[in-house]
């Protein structure tokens, strides 16, 4: 998990990573991660996405 708070700004960003049997969860429940922390460039919301292991190997 990460977390980063600018009080002065009223940011409280909360960006956390899960592993579970069906591969890594990723959270930004308030998006202020995607908005206000991680935001140069293209701008994507990471709130919610799966990636989804697979059975097959790397070829």
């Amino acid at each position: 998990m990460f977390e980063e708070q600018e009080p002065e700004y009223d940011i409280n960003c909360k960006f956390e990573l899960e592993f579970d049997e069906n591969g890594l969860n990723i959270k930004d429940e308030n998006y202020h991660c995607s908005n206000y922390m991680f935001y140069c460039g293209a701008h994507a919301s990471v709130n919610n996405i799966q990636l989804v292991k697979t059975s097959k190997g790397c070829n």
